[in-house]
């Protein structure tokens, strides 16, 4: 999850910084016999630790498959980020997770964690995902494939449907005749 900046990271800082310690303190898991980790609040927590000011904590008492889902759902809610992005960040981080899983995990539909499954191997969609640009219009990892590829927009097929036009063209202009 990409921590806040700008904007919300200054906003953060103001209401700590007048004392406001939000709704709900820093979530932390075991890791090991004595040490923590964050697993939610880790710039409320740097922020804490830059202005001097004490946080709460509590302890997340589930399984570490439940502690993941936790750190999606709230970070998701907490960035506003869409469905369609919380899946590409997922599948980039999960990449083991089936379409079926990442569509359950992210609340998507199959085909839409497919996409996302796709979308995410690329390096600009998992930046677009991060930055809460236009994911969900931009689904479609031709678009970044191309885009990495150095293809320029002209050249880029606009839909699935002239995606398949041009593959009919080249495949006959190579066919032979009988």
């Amino acid at each position: 999850m990409p921590p806040a900046t700008g904007q919300d990271l200054v906003a953060l800082e103001k209401s700590i910084a007048e004392g406001f310690m939000g709704s709900h303190p820093i979530t932390v898991a075991r890791d090991g016999d004595s040490e923590y980790r964050v697993i939610d609040g880790r710039t409320f927590f740097a922020v804490c630790r830059k202005l001097g000011v004490e946080p709460a904590f509590v302890e997340f008492a589930g399984t570490e498959a439940e502690a993941v889902d936790f750190i999606w759902r709230e970070n998701g809610a907490r960035r506003h980020l869409t469905k369609s992005a919380l899946a590409i960040l997922r599948s980039a981080a999960q990449p083991e997770l089936s379409a079926g899983e990442l569509a359950e995990a992210a609340g998507v539909s199959t085909r839409t964690a497919t996409k996302a499954r796709r979308a995410a191997k690329s390096p600009k969609a998992v930046k677009a995902a991060k930055e809460g640009g236009p994911v969900d219009k931009r689904m479609n990892p031709s678009e970044f494939d191309a885009d990495d590829a150095g293809i320029s927009s002209a050249d880029r097929p606009r839909n699935d449907r002239d995606a398949k036009v041009a593959r009919a063209r080249a495949n006959a202009d190579t066919a032979k005749p009988d």
